[in-house]
């Protein structure tokens, strides 16, 4: 979940280079307060070209002492946030285990007739909370986007859905201040590198477990794209 809601990645851009500061935490989990289990649309990226790109470039970020960089099993594009699962609703952000059934049906009927496509990984960018690669599709992730939404009426909303939507792929969060500058070089001469084309081809309702040093994903039921109406 990222701490500000930028109109573009040129935006991200500009903000992340203007910044004198980052927010040091744990993503979704600075959001869980004691919740463990939280679900999501996302497309896990999974082509082993693409992987074994991502891999080599994290490399050149792994020294960069500011950053915690997220394990393989973790990279994903997030398509539509779902909610913190819990027994009993006590906040706007979260969902009952009886609503996911029906939330997912209707997921299913708003992504049918959806064609698979590609999107490509890159460039490198970072928000005030993460570094991310971007994810350009031609606004193919966004109309599954506002898919959802439509279809999702009793689906909490989140301050980075609708128009303030960027697919990207996250790469690190940060551990400290240490070494911001160094950041800002390092991104700013790899922002050339494109790291390839993903398939689209599914969308899975995850479960992202929390409590970990890292948050733990497993897939609840995928959609497969291309499906008939």
């Amino acid at each position: 979940m990222t701490a500000e809601a930028s109109t573009s990645f040129e935006d991200a851009w500009r903000r992340f280079q203007e910044a004198t500061t980052v927010h040091v935490g744990l993503g979704i989990e600075d959001e869980s307060q004691g919740r463990a289990l939280f679900l999501a649309f996302v497309v896990r990226v999974v082509d082993r070209e693409v992987r074994a790109a991502i891999a080599s470039f994290v490399e050149e970020l792994r020294d960069v002492p500011c950053l915690d960089l997220y394990p393989g099993d973790f990279w994903h594009t997030t398509v539509k946030m779902v909610g913190f699962q819990v027994v009993k609703r006590t906040r706007p952000d979260e969902v009952l285990p009886e609503e996911v059934g029906p939330m997912l049906h209707a997921s299913e009927r708003a992504l049918a007739g959806q064609e698979p496509f590609q999107a490509e990984i890159g460039p490198v960018n970072a928000f005030s909370d993460a570094v991310f690669l971007e994810v350009h599709d031609g606004g193919r992730l966004k109309a599954l986007h506002q898919r959802l939404i439509d279809a999702l009426t009793r689906c909490p909303r989140f301050p980075h859905d609708g128009d303030s939507y960027l697919p990207h792929l996250t790469l690190a969060r940060y551990a400290s201040q240490e070494g911001l500058g160094e950041l800002k070089k390092r991104l700013a001469a790899l922002r050339s590198q494109r790291l390839g084309t993903l398939p689209v081809q599914r969308v899975e309702l995850l479960r992202v477990w929390l409590g970990s040093a890292y948050p733990e994903l497993d897939v609840v039921q995928p959609i497969e794209l291309g499906r008939p109406r």
